[in-house]
């Protein structure tokens, strides 16, 4: 249904400015209404800021928008046409019949925004990240074009797919017609084109991914760094933390990638360029792991002694141990904390019992730490008749942290982090196999003679 467009004239105070070659660079613009009554056609629009404005008809052709600012705008039939969005931010915005002709969007972010009915003859989209937004009617089909690349798409909703092979590739979770060459395996060898291509299909393999990342820092070791690839990589790390869709210690162990690349720089450039990358993934991981303990809070009075893990893939018995040490690692600091007490292969089913009780909040944290994507279901059983010793269970440690900067000091890093550190030296960055879709139940019981007492 297409926005009510006198209800968006209300309140609104109509633009009647005039700016010798229209540039109004660094200005504010608030409740305004912009129609066809001014044109701002060559217009100089940079580091603006709109927010809650309508424009109606309004010619914006041949316009810079660098670092601009769009929040709860909405644009009907407005002339786009030649106009550069670089490093701008669209927040709650309707494009409604909007042409964008032969213009430029590079390294801008649009969430929740919805084009519907626009064009994008040859519009260059490169190194943009589109969250929670829609392309419906036509606007679908203008993807289809070589010159869209590099961009992420998460959450977002088409009415159509894409069809070409090469836009899929490059291009991540952009919908398309993958063909039957699509990446099916895991594994060294895998190009990031083949990654994305892979995403178009839905699949998803943060193994893969990572693997991915190793290919391209082989090619960069004997061509050159392309930057414009180490952005898109980063970029999609951050799409899929935000999505919960990889963990902290996959994300570790790229960011270890990332720094062994910065390290080997020759020239400045590059060195900038690998940690532009290094410290995005390093707030992506900060984001994820602080207040862990916070989250999982409302089973501070459970324990478990057992747990099921079921993966769809298989396993090998020695990849079960693994999985086990590092999880009795993650809660305990002790290899020997959980042990294997069953297998059943098809599908791998785990069954891991605990040597001692073991809090179910201490349990999530490391769970969330290798298994991001897991479903968890905790299973709740009869009461502990007896209290349990403080020496006997294992709890988690309280871990408020302030919410600053990552990059600032190693301080402010959450104590999961640097266990997570500790396991990668350890057991090695083989631990990003386990960071699949996986269902496990906790099978839990509750110190409810504790909880009288805390009344």
């Amino acid at each position: 249904m297409s926005p009510d467009k006198e209800q968006w004239k209300n309140g609104k105070t109509k633009f009647n400015e005039m700016h010798e070659n229209n540039d109004f660079s660094g200005r504010d613009f608030t409740e305004i209404l912009f129609d066809t009554s001014v044109s701002l056609s060559h217009g100089f629009f940079n580091g603006v800021t709109i927010i809650n404005c309508f424009f109606d008809s309004t010619l914006l052709d041949q316009c810079e928008f660098a670092e601009s600012q769009f929040k709860s705008v909405f644009l009907k039939s407005t002339n786009l046409t030649g106009s550069d969005f670089v490093s701008a931010q669209f927040e709650d915005v309707i494009f409604e019949g909007c042409d964008f002709t032969n213009g430029e969007w590079r390294d801008s972010q649009f969430v929740r925004v919805t084009f519907k009915g626009c064009i994008f003859k040859h519009t260059t989209i490169n190194l943009c990240v589109f969250d929670d937004c829609v392309f419906c009617a036509e606007s679908t089909k203008w993807l289809d074009h070589d010159a869209v690349n590099y961009n992420v798409f998460s959450k977002t909703m088409f009415n159509s797919v894409v069809q070409s092979t090469t836009v899929l590739s490059k291009n991540f979770s952009l919908p398309g017609n993958v063909p039957g060459t699509s990446i099916v395996s895991h594994g060294r060898g895998i190009t990031l084109e083949e990654f994305c291509l892979s995403s178009a299909g839905g699949q998803i393999s943060i193994q893969n991914f990572v693997a991915a990342i190793e290919d391209e820092l082989l090619v960069i070791s004997q061509t050159r760094m392309k930057k414009l690839r180490l952005a898109f990589i980063s970029n999609i790390i951050s799409s899929l933390a935000n999505e919960k869709a990889i963990s902290v210690s996959s994300m570790i162990c790229i960011e270890n990638i990332f720094s062994n690349l910065a390290q080997s720089a020759t020239n400045e450039s590059d060195f900038r360029a690998a940690m532009s990358a290094f410290i995005n993934i390093r707030n992506s991981i900060f984001e994820c792991s602080i207040n862990l303990a916070e989250k999982w809070a409302e089973y501070d009075d459970d324990y478990c002694s057992r747990i099921t893990i079921r993966y769809n893939q298989t396993f090998q018995r020695v990849d079960v141990d693994d999985l086990a040490e590092i999880l009795g690692y993650l809660v305990a600091q002790d290899f020997s904390a959980l042990y294997v007490s069953e297998v059943r292969y098809g599908s791998t089913i785990i069954e891991l019992s605990t040597v001692s009780i073991m809090s179910v909040s201490a349990f999530l944290m490391a769970v969330n730490l290798v298994l991001q994507q897991a479903t968890i279901t905790v299973k709740r059983f009869a009461a502990l008749k007896k209290a349990v010793s403080k020496k006997s269970l294992v709890r988690t440690a309280s871990t408020r942290t302030k919410k600053v900067s990552a990059i600032m000091t190693s301080q402010a890093m959450p104590i999961e982090y640097k266990k997570v550190k500790e396991v990668i030296e350890l057991k090695g960055d083989d631990i990003v196999r386990f960071d699949e879709k996986a269902d496990i139940i906790i099978h839990a019981t509750r110190d409810l003679e504790r909880k009288k007492r805390e009344r």
